[in-house]
């Protein structure tokens, strides 16, 4: 059996008074030869973890276990996770009976639900979306923990983010009797070494004081995610998740590990969600609410990152705004990974066009279920985290995304993000990798994408293959855009999906834009007509004022309603000369497009 992971295992009457708790004392014993022969040691694919005392959870309730519960026979588990250096860490852990599949609380778990406000889902269990067998329920806890629990059969699932092995045990309880766990966690991969930072650039949490950013850092280190950007979140009247403040003095590091405050907002249903990370400042004007481009310009002014959250799947009519802002430059990045769904419909075409343009990951916690549950990797070139580093990486395109498998792409010496100036009929070497944990995060099938199509392709023989690897040479043929996709195994349901996916390597040759150049047409018509929505929005928002009914083809609430038609008509002036903007710069591409066509056919 592969050693992935130790865990030891010791049963004996409870005696309360002389039981040895250390799990420091427990392993020197065992390393000593002094553990009594009723010790079992066993390899396991690393974690494992006890759980519960006060609550018993059925379905997604937590109610009062009571007497009634334990009534007859009860008996202790005592559980302490370790890394590779002996250190006690925090972890995810769920118990479960197997008699009846009710699962306990931990004694320790975190008060997570205090942090969101009473948006999302508030319980402090988390339902979490992971590839293949991960999926499930979960709580955060700092720590190891002791627990009374009724005597039978136990399932332990312990995970410390998906560069670790999950680790899966069953336990006996026996009744008066201490049953002892020491796991000892280990990775099948440490992307930090290599340089590579995992963030989640999608989390909504309050941190206003210290006892919030505390636990927020914990849920963090348990899920291995270095850099959390909390975000504010706002609407047309008011903002939740309350922050501290914005700004570098905000920010809370420990270690490799950083919490950063940011803000979700504008957010309406007519034009989509943006995200505005790394900011020094939050940015409101309801006069304004709705020309997202002057909040993306503010962000750009203090430094930030801006995006668009939900582009995997073009949420809350984000098309309409992207049409009118990323051809004006002001768009650093889109989510394209959200939820264990990652999606590229709305990514390609502006690819396809020849904007660039970074890929994000974000959990949207509250609202999904734990941070890091997809997440976007960004190179910053040291085995130490640089927050301001991190930033520009995303910034540039330095980066992946992933909900398991890791990924390295290489055009000759290019890396995600990076332009290449070629040349027509020069020949490039190609290199890609995909690798993970063999059980639930295993590449199925990895792919090199060239605007938007699949141009080679190599998939695993068998279902124990942990790694795929391409080695080959392309030739340039007028430039392109060219990434990586590692997916999973046709007809899988999106959320069970294990995916990665780079940024693109950008190719330009002589001169010309590296687009799709026989879909330009397309592809620009196709944004028109999104400018056209806006258009049209305007018309319904005076025709739903004037028939007083919402005739706008978007969801509102009752109290929103009326609000959101005045702003949407107030700022019509400014929507109409955002869009006319955009036309122009429509109608430019255009001309380009004309004028590529005779340099193409001479190359």
């Amino acid at each position: 059996m592969k050693k992935i992971g130790i865990f030891s295992e010791m049963t004996f009457p409870d005696t309360r008074s002389c039981r040895p708790r250390d799990s420091f004392l427990t392993l020197f014993l065992l390393v000593a030869g002094l553990i009594p022969l009723s010790y079992e040691v066993g390899f396991a694919h690393a974690g494992a973890h006890p759980v519960c005392q006060d609550l018993v959870v059925a379905g997604n309730t937590a109610k009062s276990m009571g007497a009634e519960s334990l009534a007859g026979s009860s008996g202790h588990l005592d559980l302490t996770v370790f890394d590779e250096q002996t250190n006690e860490v925090p972890f995810m852990v769920s118990l479960t009976r197997t008699l009846d599949g009710l699962d306990f609380e931990p004694p320790n778990a975190l008060k997570l639900g205090a942090l969101f406000e009473g948006n999302g889902r508030t319980e402090d269990r988390r339902e979490i979306r992971l590839p293949r067998t991960l999926g499930g329920y979960t709580w955060c806890v700092p720590k190891g923990f002791s627990a009374e629990l009724p005597v039978g059969e136990w399932e332990i699932v312990v995970r410390r983010g998906i560069e670790h092995f999950p680790v899966r045990e069953m336990v006996h309880i026996s009744e008066g009797k201490t049953t002892r766990k020491s796991i000892y966690t280990l990775r099948w991969e440490n992307m930090a070494a290599r340089g590579w930072f995992s963030g989640d650039d999608h989390v909504h949490c309050r941190t206003i004081d210290d006892a919030d950013t505390d636990m927020v850092m914990t849920w963090a280190k348990a899920e291995d995610v270095y850099v959390v950007n909390a975000l504010r979140m706002d609407d047309l009247k008011q903002s939740y998740f309350t922050p501290r403040g914005f700004g570098k003095e905000n920010r809370v590091i420990d270690g490799n590990f950083a919490i950063v405050p940011g803000q979700e907002g504008p957010r309406t249903y007519d034009m989509g969600h943006v995200i505005g990370l790394n900011i020094t400042d939050h940015v409101w004007n309801s006069d304004t609410y709705h020309c997202y481009e002057y909040t993306l310009d503010e962000f750009r002014k203090q430094g930030g990152v801006a995006g668009y959250a939900h582009a995997h799947a073009a949420a809350f009519n984000v098309h309409r705004d992207m049409s009118m802002n990323i051809p004006k430059g002001k768009v650093d990045f889109l989510e394209i990974f959200e939820g264990g769904w990652l999606g590229t419909k709305y990514y390609y075409p502006w690819l396809n066009l020849g904007f660039k343009i970074t890929a994000s990951a974000g959990s949207d916690v509250p609202w999904y279920g734990t941070i890091g549950s997809v997440r976007v990797y960004a190179y910053t070139g040291s085995d130490r985290l640089d927050v301001d580093q991190w930033f520009n990486a995303l910034k540039n395109g330095h980066t992946f995304v992933s909900n398991g498998p890791m990924v390295d792409f290489k055009i000759d010496d290019a890396i995600p993000g990076d332009t290449l100036s070629v040349q027509e009929g020069q020949s490039m070497h190609v290199y890609a990798r995909a690798w993970a944990d063999p059980v639930d995060f295993r590449p199925y099938r990895l792919e090199i994408i060239q605007n938007g199509e699949i141009i080679h392709s190599v998939e695993q023989t068998n279902s124990a293959q942990t790694e795929l690897v391409m080695d080959f040479n392309l030739t340039v043929d007028k430039g392109s855009w060219v990434a990586a996709h590692v997916a999973d195994a046709p007809g899988s349901t999106f959320a069970k999906r294990a995916e990665a996916h780079t940024t693109p390597i950008y190719l330009e040759c002589g001169g010309l834009r590296f687009w799709k150049y026989n879909e330009v047409k397309k592809l620009i018509s196709d944004q028109v007509v999104s400018l056209n929505e806006i258009e049209e929005m305007i018309q319904l928002a005076h025709r739903s004022r004037e028939e007083d009914k919402n005739l706008l083809n978007t969801k509102y609430q009752e109290w929103e309603l009326d609000y959101r038609i005045e702003r949407i008509i107030a700022t019509e002036d400014l929507l109409r000369e955002k869009i006319w903007r955009a036309q122009k710069i429509y109608a430019e591409l255009l001309e380009i497009y004309k004028q590529e066509k005779m340099r193409r056919s001479d190359l």
